[in-house]
């Protein structure tokens, strides 16, 4: 019977774990100079994410490291104004051990823009 309680309690852990972003914060971009910084997603097996960057005409994206592995991923582009950069990322995920869906998270960077 102890066994069976550790199992399920190892198993509803893995049922309600958080997504973690890091790095947390960004350091800042400097402007007319490429920005490259990479996000590591933590906490599950992430989706697809859905990502929204402002303001809309700036040239920074969010791509994944490797081709459909999206808790690697990469934020590049060149500021070429000074103005700082809002990338609001949003993840769904499943869990490790029962693949279930975790329910995600997000997480808002700011990247302040220098001379």
């Amino acid at each position: 019977m102890k066994d069976i309680t550790i199992f399920l309690s190892i198993m509803l852990i893995g049922c309600t774990s958080k997504l973690s972003f890091n790095p947390s914060e960004m350091p800042p971009a400097k402007l007319h100079q490429e920005y490259y910084q990479e996000i590591t997603i933590s906490g599950g097996l992430v989706e697809p994410v859905s990502i929204d960057i402002k303001p809309k005409n700036t040239n920074f994206r969010v791509v994944p490291v490797k081709e459909n592995n999206f808790n690697d991923l990469i934020i590049t582009g060149t500021p070429e104004v000074m103005q700082d950069i809002k990338i609001k990322i949003t993840a769904s995920a499943y869990t490790y051990y029962t693949f279930s869906h975790n329910g995600g998270g997000e997480h808002t960077y700011i990247i302040k823009v220098n001379k």
